[in-house]
């Protein structure tokens, strides 16, 4: 029996993926982002409270990572 899989290559799902895709980066970067920045300050001899390091690793902005 063959399957209709026209609906995956349609426009809109295509949109939808790729979507999905950047969004996925985006908070890819923001993770790694966040986990590297106490290792920077540790490196560097800073010492942050825990919750000031919770605060940041569960942080998800880009932008506000960056500041």
């Amino acid at each position: 029996m063959a399957v209709d899989l026209s609906l995956y290559k349609s426009w809109l799902s295509e949109e939808i993926r790729d979507e999905g895709r950047a969004r996925g980066l985006t908070q890819g970067m923001a993770q790694s982002r966040a986990e590297d920045i106490p290792l920077l300050l540790d490196c560097r001899g800073i010492d942050i409270s825990d919750a000031r390091r919770e605060r940041i690793t569960s942080c998800d902005d880009l932008d506000a990572l960056g500041r």
